[in-house]
């Protein structure tokens, strides 16, 4: 009786290939799930629209760039390019910028407090994007 107790022990303690062959169709099928829905490139996506912003950001100051959407010299804004940038087209200053992003370019106090960019146009950019519950490029 102890023999047949430890055969059956023994049988349930075996992989079979079938089960092994199972387990890793279902690991390569995950994987594959997880690769299609974007869970580890998501990384990769955030630090390419890092760079796209530090790009921009490089082609809004005067000291580093002569682009047309430049409104920063010094370390401060100019009012005058700030308003010739603001009256761009949407598409041009896009294009201008090198961006492939939506965007919306919106300037903050030292307290946080979002300033007018435009009379009362809270920022430049796509009305996409909403900066403090207003949409870009309208009113606050």
């Amino acid at each position: 009786m102890k023999t047949t107790k430890m055969l059956i022990m023994k049988k349930g303690q075996n992989w079979s290939i079938d089960a092994i062959v199972a387990v890793g169709i279902f690991v390569i099928a995950l994987m594959f799930f997880l690769w299609n829905s974007g869970i580890f490139n998501q990384n990769q996506k955030v630090q390419d629209i890092g760079k796209e912003g530090d790009s921009a950001l490089a082609k809004i100051d005067a000291d580093k760039t002569n682009s047309p959407a430049t409104f920063v010299t010094e370390n401060s804004i100019d009012e005058k390019k700030l308003q010739a940038v603001s009256s761009l087209d949407y598409e041009t200053l896009k294009s201008e910028l090198g961006l492939k992003s939506d965007f919306c370019i919106h300037i903050e106090d030292e307290n946080g407090n979002i300033l007018n960019v435009s009379g009362s146009q809270v920022g430049i950019g796509s009305p996409r994007a909403v900066i403090g519950g207003t949409k870009c490029g309208q009113g606050s």
